[in-house]
């Protein structure tokens, strides 16, 4: 079992669980692909560069450059990311 979630979830899945336990009070119905990291989640730039080291550590990616994490300001963009990143036996 990773840190966050079974490694067997979904990207999306995984994604959304580190996003609920990083925002206490948030529910995982919160965490839709829409969901915009600063103004529907309230992440500022200190929770962005910590939720994308969270995000490096439980799918072993290499680090994610700032410049990178700039552009993804979404949910739905970071499951894209992940994924594009991921082997398809990974997902």
């Amino acid at each position: 079992m990773s840190k966050y979630h079974e490694t067997t979830g979904t990207v999306e899945q995984r994604v959304s669980w580190i996003l609920t336990n990083y925002f206490c009070g948030l529910c995982v119905h919160d965490i839709t692909p829409d969901a915009h990291l600063v103004t529907d989640l309230g992440a500022d730039d200190l929770d962005r560069v910590e939720l994308f080291l969270l995000i490096e550590g439980e799918f072993g990616l290499p680090e994610i450059s700032l410049d990178q994490q700039e552009t993804l300001t979404r949910v739905g963009d970071i499951v894209a990311y992940v994924e594009q990143r991921l082997e398809p036996t990974s997902r």
